[in-house]
């Protein structure tokens, strides 16, 4: 067996072995609401630092 059918094996092993439904959340619940909140903070901080400076002369 080679590497690469090892590897196709296992991820199949690990993905049967998950369980999806603890992964995901239903859209409008509390739960839902709040990661969506925490993200978009999360994007907004992103954005605020990677904002580029300007010099007016150099």
């Amino acid at each position: 067996m080679g590497l690469f059918d090892r590897f196709k094996r296992r991820v199949k092993e690990v993905a049967d072995e998950v369980d999806t439904d603890s992964l995901t959340v239903i859209e409008d619940s509390a739960e839902a609401k709040e990661i969506i909140a925490a993200r978009q903070e999360t994007i907004a901080s992103e954005t605020s630092y990677s904002a580029p400076t300007e010099n007016a002369e150099e």
